[in-house]
C-alpha cells in the first residue's frame, strides 16, 4: 500500500467514526474504538513514513514519542493516546475480560479521532 492510500484509509474510518453519536449508535463501543484506532494509527503511519521514520510499534503512544522525534506533539494528543491505552485488547493465555468504554469514553475517544482527521487533512493539503 502506498502511503497516501495509508493517509486516505486512515481519513476514511475517521471521517465516518466523527459522524457517530455514541449513545445511539447500532455499532457496538468496540467496533467504534477498532475503527477510531485503525484511523489514527493510519495517519500517524503516512506521517512517520513522510518523515523517512519506519513505524517500529502500532500503538497509538508509541507512534506519538515516534513522531515528537521531528515535530512537536500536544500534550492532548498524548494524554487522548494513554486514555485509549486502557481499552486496548491483548493477546493473553490468560483469559481477560475486554474493557469496553462506556457512552461519555466513547465520546472522548471519537474526539481524538478527530484531532487526527483534522491533523491528518492538513498533512493532505501539504
Amino acid at each position: 500500500m502506498k502511503k497516501n492510500e495509508t493517509l486516505l484509509e486512515g481519513l476514511n474510518y475517521l471521517k465516518k467514526t466523527s459522524k457517530i453519536d455514541a449513545a445511539t449508535t447500532k455499532l457496538g463501543a468496540e467496533v467504534v474504538y477498532n475503527m477510531v484506532s485503525l484511523g489514527i494509527e493510519a495517519v500517524l503511519t503516512h506521517v512517520l513514513m513522510s518523515y523517512d521514520k519506519i513505524v517500529d510499534h502500532s500503538g497509538i503512544s508509541m507512534m506519538l514519542r515516534e513522531l515528537e522525534s521531528v515535530e512537536e506533539v500536544p500534550e492532548e494528543w498524548k494524554s487522548s493516546a494513554r486514555f485509549m491505552n486502557k481499552f486496548q485488547s491483548y493477546c493473553s493465555l490468560e483469559p481477560i475480560p475486554a474493557k469496553v468504554p462506556d457512552v461519555e469514553q466513547l465520546v472522548k475517544i471519537i474526539g481524538f479521532g478527530k484531532m487526527i482527521e483534522a491533523y491528518g487533512l492538513s498533512k493532505a493539503e501539504a
